[in-house]
This record gives C-alpha cells, sequence and structure tokens, in this order.
C-alpha cells in the first residue's frame, strides 16, 4: 500500500526502524519544497497519520534511524545542499540527530558541523558492543568532485565525538564510501564500506574499530555493503555486478561469500536478523520492475521470493518488528507520479507446513519450527514468561502476539530446558 507520495528523487530514504513490539517507525524526505523529512508510524496492524520531524529542517537528505531505548527512536539526518564548488556559503549545513517518544519528537540537536567544506551523504547509524551509538558518513571535500571518504564518531555522554577519517579517498584515484557498522567482538564496531580504485576495481573491505581500524579486513569483490549482527552469527551482502552475494561471521572469520540473487538493479540491498535469527534480505531487480526478497535461517538462501512488482521500483529495505512479522519499504517513481513510498509485509512465516504428526501433535517442514494450536498450548505444564522475564502463565488464554519464553513447571532436579516462543495468532 502506499503510504507517502510527493517524494524526494534523491537521497530520500525510505527508513524503516523497529520501535518495539509490533510498531516500526517509516522515514523519507518529501520531493516538494522545501524538502521536510516525514515519518509513519504502524502499529496494530495501522499505519498511524504523517509526522513532521524538525519541522524547520529544510533541503533534508540522507534520513537515518535506530531504536535507543524502549520506545524511542534517534534518527539523524543531513540539512543542506549540494555545491559544486569549493566557495559554496555553507550556511547551517550539517548532520542534526532528534529523538521520537511516546509524547513526540524533540528539537534537532547538531551532531556534527559541515562549515569544514565537507558535504556527507550515506549517513547511518549502528551499535557498539557495549549498546552505544556511532556514525559513519560518505564525505567528499571541497565539493561534489571531491574523493568520497568514510568518516566516523561515536556518541559519548558528552555528545558526538570528533569525526574520524576512517578511509581516506584520493581524488581522482580512490574513493571510499558507503559504511555500515555493527556491534564488535573483541573491538567496539565491525566496519565494511566499499573502495573504488582507479579505473574499475571495486572491493568491499570489513574491518575491527574502535576509533580507528585494526587488525587486517576481510576482502570481497563487489561494492554496497551491508552489516547485521543476530545473537550468534554476522551476515554481510553486497552487489558484485548484476548479483548478490552474502557471508556469514559465526566466530570464527567471514566465510566464502554465497550467491544470493543474480539480475539486480544498482541499489543497495536491504539486510535485516528477526528475532528467530534468520536473516532477510531485500534487492530491486534489474529492470526496476520488481523487489525481491530471500531469507536464511541458517541453512542458506532461499529461492528469491516476489515482494512487489511495477514500473519503477527502487531503494528498497527490509525490517522484522518483535513479533517476527517482515516488513518491506521501497520508492515508486512511476512515470507521471510525484513518487510514493509503498510498503507490503509478509503475511505467514515461511517453511512451516500444517502436517499431522505422529501422536496428534503438529510438525515443520524440514528441521523448522512447530506449530502449537491453541489448546496445545493451554495443556502444556510450563511457565511463560515475556520478553522481559515475567511469569504471564495465568494469562495464556489472552496473550497478545509477541516473542514468550516456555519453561518447564517441574524438571527432577535436571537443569530447565527453556524453548523460545514466536506467537504470531
Amino acid at each position: 500500500m502506499t503510504i507517502g507520495d510527493s517524494v524526494a528523487a534523491y537521497a530520500a530514504g525510505p527508513v524503516l526502524v523497529p520501535a518495539g513490539s509490533d510498531t516500526l517507525l517509516a522515514l523519507w524526505v518529501s520531493g516538494e519544497w522545501p524538502k521536510t523529512l516525514n515519518a509513519r508510524v504502524f502499529s496494530g496492524d495501522t499505519w498511524r497519520d504523517r509526522e513532521a520531524v524538525a519541522p524547520g529542517a529544510e533541503m533534508v537528505h540522507w534520513p537515518c534511524g535506530i531504536g535507543c531505548d524502549p520506545g524511542r527512536v534517534l534518527v539523524a539526518f543531513y540539512e543542506g545542499s549540494y555545491p559544486v564548488g569549493v566557495n559554496a556559503s555553507l550556511d547551517t549545513w550539517a548532520i542534526y540527530t532528534t529523538v521520537r517518544t511516546d509524547t513526540g519528537w524533540s528539537g534537532p540537536e547538531l551532531a556534527h558541523d559541515m562549515s569544514t567544506g565537507g558535504f556527507p551523504s550515506g549517513v547511518r547509524l549502528g551499535r557498539d558492543r557495549e549498546g552505544e551509538l556511532g556514525m559513519v558518513w560518505d564525505e567528499s571535500a571541497g565539493g561534489m568532485h571531491g574523493a568520497d571518504s568514510v568518516m566516523f564518531s561515536r556518541r559519548t555522554a558528552f555528545g558526538w565525538t570528533e569525526r574520524t577519517c576512517l578511509a581516506p579517498g584520493r581524488d581522482p584515484d580512490v574513493n571510499c564510501l558507503h559504511g555500515s557498522l555493527i556491534p564488535g567482538d573483541s573491538t567496539a564496531f565491525i566496519v565494511a564500506y566499499t573502495r573504488w580504485d582507479y579505473p574499475d576495481t571495486s572491493r568491499v573491505l570489513v574491518w575491527d574499530v574502535e576509533d580507528s581500524l585494526v587488525q587486517e579486513p576481510a576482502v570481497f569483490r563487489g561494492r554496497a555493503p551491508t552489516l547485521v549482527r543476530g545473537e550468534d552469527v554476522r551476515y554481510l551482502v553486497f552487489v558484485c555486478e548484476d548479483s548478490v552475494f552474502a557471508s556469514e561471521n559465526r566466530g570464527e572469520g567471514w566465510q566464502a561469500e554465497d550467491l544470493v540473487a543474480t539480475g539486480v538493479g544498482w541499489n543497495a540491498p536491504g539486510l535485516c536478523v528477526d528475532p528467530m535469527g534468520w536473516a532477510w534480505a531485500c534487492w530491486p531487480d534489474s529492470s526496476h520492475r520488481a523487489v525481491l526478497a530471500s531469507y536464511n535461517r541458517g541453512t542458506g538462501w532461499s529461492v528469491p521470493e516476489t515482494v512487489s512488482v511495477f514500473t519503477s521500483l527502487g531503494t528498497p529495505v527490509i525490517a522484522s518488528d518483535e513479533t517476527g512479522t517482515m516488513h518491506c519499504l521501497w520508492l515508486d517513481h512511476a512515470v507521471g507520479s510525484p513518487g510514493r513510498v509503498r510498503h507490503s509485509y509478509r503475511i505467514e512465516r515461511p517453511g512451516v507446513a500444517e502436517e499431522k504428526a505422529e501422536g496428534g501433535g503438529m510438525k515443520a517442514e524440514r528441521a523448522g519450527p512447530t506449530i502449537l494450536r491453541g489448546p496445545e498450548l493451554m495443556r502444556m505444564d510450563c511457565r511463560v514468561l515475556d520478553i522481559q522475564g515475567r511469569d504471564v502463565t495465568e494469562r495464556r488464554a489472552r496473550l497478545s502476539p509477541g516473542v514468550y519464553f516456555l519453561k518447564p513447571s517441574a524438571d527432577g532436579g535436571q537443569p530447565s530446558t527453556v524453548r523460545k516462543v514466536i506467537l504470531q495468532r
């Protein structure tokens, strides 16, 4: 369905941020003058009314967002223009942040002043291994024709640290761009970015990061990387020529890349991990007439499935809410239209079949999840805990969709086995 119209054609998003429970926040930039940042909240199967983010900000580009505390989302964006000469006026061009809570939006706070002559693009947020926020962006020094460098900052109790260059560009021979951050293992962060070397060699480099790059990187042939991290595995996806590739790291280094799909479009693939630890990727096809998606539940990437088909689609993103429902957002710039933000969600989890098993239970295809009907859950001799560890056993007959844990009531003195349950309907 369409959730927004009159969308900017460049650096407009969209962005999709999980915000707790079954709630997500969508962000995009309008194409009408002035270019402003818009948001809508999806909760309880319903899109709420559009909200203005940082109402005084004009010429907004590159929105991004991340969940911070429960019920709070931090949003970063660049406000300003992109000059073509080194002497252009800078005004108040800068990267700002704002926070959404249940009571509304905070006023924009300055994160990084661009009066030094650098012009950012591709702003992204991530967390370190302690849960603190970091930011990466591409920066061209001296106007649009400068070489791109990957810049980095982290947020402390005193605000954002001074920007640091992780990967310097060198005009016209080297460009470094499209950084992505996730929590590190022995270091604060893991970062991936593209390094382009003249005349036409693109590689994806994956480094450990403290306040600078550490050790030696893993290197892949390709561009436009995105990182996510589950509980036990880190995932990387990127594009090489007309194909999407992925790599996994389960604590023993980055594995050789796997082919996910061929015939992909120009935009970077979207990537996320759901509450069950499955990775999901999405991308446009080569004609930009379809959005496709694939998932990996630990046994390799699935055959791509079609999310939507239309005439001019691009920049798709994918996210999961805490109930495990998958959502996609993308831009539709069909000829003659003002540009639209479109949304679709998957109506059920894949890979589960309701087959009768011996003993009257239900079983799943292969080694997937087990389906429990309501009466079976009622009869189980176990305690039911919610995601925060609270005992909700007595409310079992009227539990809301969400993540729960089943713990045996009596274990005979043996260590208890706790099982995670995703309750969908």
